[in-house]
């Protein structure tokens, strides 16, 4: 992530300076990653790894919260699902296998979620309040986080 930050004394502007986010992920899923990935997926003795994992891009939904869902908390006619403990994440040792055979470095599970954020985004049919209210982001500043739009996309929409 690129932060412009502003550095003054008192009422003296003395520069604007760009920095980079080192620790912020920003991950998308590029090239056949997704399709090695699934490749993978299909070979865990866990057979529901694969859709776990599809729900995740299509959802934004954390790992650990997929992971409470009952179907008591799922609501097909409203197309709503009730999330608990929405903070804490699991740690599936069947996902770093996955990844591993797939020969993929550096793809963690939440990077799923920002997949799904960034992919929710491009689409373009809701609003910044609506996306935030998906993602569960209380603040902008988080959700641009977790947005990953492609250069090249945004430069094709301005023509």
């Amino acid at each position: 992530m690129i932060k412009n930050h502003l550095f003054a004394d008192g009422n003296k502007r003395i520069g604007s300076f760009l920095f980079v986010d080192f620790l912020a992920r920003n991950r998308r899923l590029e090239g056949n990653v997704e399709v090695r990935l699934m490749a993978s997926l299909d070979q865990c003795r866990n057979r529901y790894k694969r859709p776990l994992a599809e729900f995740a891009i299509e959802t934004a939904i954390r790992q650990g919260e997929i992971l409470k869902l009952r179907w008591r908390d799922v609501d097909f006619k409203r197309r709503v699902a009730m999330l608990y403990d929405t903070k804490q994440s699991l740690v599936v040792q069947a996902w770093g296998h996955a990844v591993k055979r797939a020969g993929i470095e550096n793809l963690h599970s939440h990077d799923l979620r920002h997949e799904a954020l960034s992919r929710l985004a491009e689409r373009g049919n809701l609003s910044v309040l609506e996306l935030a209210a998906v993602s569960g982001h209380k603040t902008l500043q988080m959700l641009k986080r977790y947005t990953h739009l492609r250069a090249e996309d945004l430069a094709r929409k301005l023509g």
